[in-house]
């Protein structure tokens, strides 16, 4: 079927786009490639998303007049003018989609920024350098970053619900509190400024996540002493940058609003919310992300032993003579001379030269601080063993023109697990 309506001084460009979607839905081809021609790609003020609105239609119409390569150079010019594109009639066109995943390949690859701290690409960045995507987060159905590093190559994960949840090994390096990784999120250090820990556990949301950068050995060193055996870059999308859908890998897009939402929940008492929520870049000068998680769980109870119980009874076997100081050390730590000390506390050590030695009442009186400090209350619950984990995420990201404006904070409450009351003082 042909228009009458051939001649491009007589094109109608108010609304050059839909009308040359409603010319490709009836296959009037030649009055389609006339109105974009005219009305698009000859004008100087179009703007790139529009024409590659206009392009996209070329290529469909190419496919359909059977001229895959004219398609493959339109669809070329596409991903060359933007790569981050996403069409809207392409993504149901089974020809398209397959040229438009191969020239994206062929012409932008796969982008890492971790090794060199700008973007260049992974086949040729001088590491050993491994790349999660968000797609394949989804596709292989990881909860939270331990599940991510316990799939990769490189690492042993162990877990100790504790102070730390968990050690990463990298290379085999055994580290007690993931001291010798660096963990960054875009690239700013996560790590304890004091003591160089990561503290990995269920806090980060993982619907954020658009890729994790992982920088194996020495090449990590570019980050300093912080990054001995390697390095974690966590990519988040930025505001305006939805996750895409795994199984279904371009999608018309109907809303400016969107959420990507994990809910899970388990045994122990688990529960876990996982949510981002933006507005589409395309449509919006102002972009905005919110991201929050929070997971609960009362976790498996490792204290079945009568150990861990908390009886006092526990302490009968302390021992307390071979406690001793010298006058100095005692001078020192109370800040009274050894007369004052005497003539308050004389009942309960023995004096031999300079050294102190605990009396028979000072050893009955250090077993009734020890049980005292052993079953008392702290915030008015008794001392007790708990394995119970609260983890929080909140974060926000606001953009407009070239200002970025983001912030974020964690907080984990998690019991002392392997840290017994035998290992730090109550």
């Amino acid at each position: 079927m042909h228009s009458n309506f051939a001649y491009p001084q007589n094109l109608d460009c108010n609304n050059p786009i839909n009308y040359a979607r409603d010319l490709y839905s009836i296959g009037d081809f030649r009055t389609l490639k006339l109105v974009l021609k005219n009305c698009i790609l000859n004008q100087k003020k179009s703007s790139n998303f529009i024409r590659n609105q206009a392009r996209e239609l070329f290529a469909l119409a190419a496919i359909a007049q059977d001229s895959i390569s004219g398609a493959e150079n339109i669809i070329t010019e596409i991903i060359l003018a933007d790569s981050s594109y996403e069409p809207a009639l392409g993504n149901s066109n089974y020809v398209f989609n397959k040229i438009y995943i191969k020239s994206y390949k062929n012409n932008v690859g796969t982008k890492i920024s971790s090794v060199s701290k700008r973007p260049e690409d992974i086949r040729t960045a001088p590491a050993n350098v491994e790349l999660i995507t968000s797609e394949q987060i989804v596709s292989r159905g990881y909860g939270d970053i331990i599940d991510l590093l316990s799939d990769i190559p490189g690492f042993e994960i162990s877990k100790t619900y504790s102070v730390i949840y968990s050690h990463i090994y990298q290379l085999g390096f055994e580290q007690n509190n993931t001291e010798r990784t660096l963990l960054m999120i875009d690239g700013v250090e996560e790590n304890d400024v004091w003591l160089n820990w990561a503290y990995l556990s269920r806090q980060y949301p993982i619907s954020n996540i658009k890729a994790v950068e992982v920088v194996y050995g020495p090449t990590g060193t570019m980050y300093g002493p912080r990054a001995f055996v390697g390095a974690i870059n966590i990519i988040t999308f930025p505001p305006g940058e939805r996750a895409g859908d795994f199984f279904k890998q371009r999608q018309r897009r109907n809303s400016d609003v969107y959420a990507n939402i994990n809910v899970g929940g388990g045994s122990f008492n688990t529960k876990d919310l996982d949510i981002t929520i933006g507005n589409d870049m395309a449509k919006s000068k102002i972009k905005y992300q919110v991201t929050a998680r929070f997971f609960q769980s009362d976790e498996h109870n490792e204290f079945p032993d009568t150990f861990y119980n908390y009886d006092s009874n526990d302490l009968t076997g302390f021992r307390y003579n071979h406690i001793n100081s010298t006058v100095e050390q005692v001078e020192s730590a109370t800040g009274k001379t050894i007369d004052q000390l005497t003539t308050s506390y004389g009942q309960y050590f023995t004096r031999t030269d300079d050294v102190l030695t605990l009396s028979d009442a000072g050893v009955i009186r250090a077993k009734e601080a020890d049980v005292d400090a052993y079953i008392r209350t702290v915030n008015g619950v008794p001392m007790q063993s708990s394995n119970h984990t609260n983890n929080y995420f909140v974060g926000g990201k606001l953009a407009f023109g070239n200002f970025l404006l983001g912030y974020r904070t964690w907080k984990k409450i998690e019991g002392f697990g392997q840290y017994t009351d035998l290992d730090v003082a109550p």
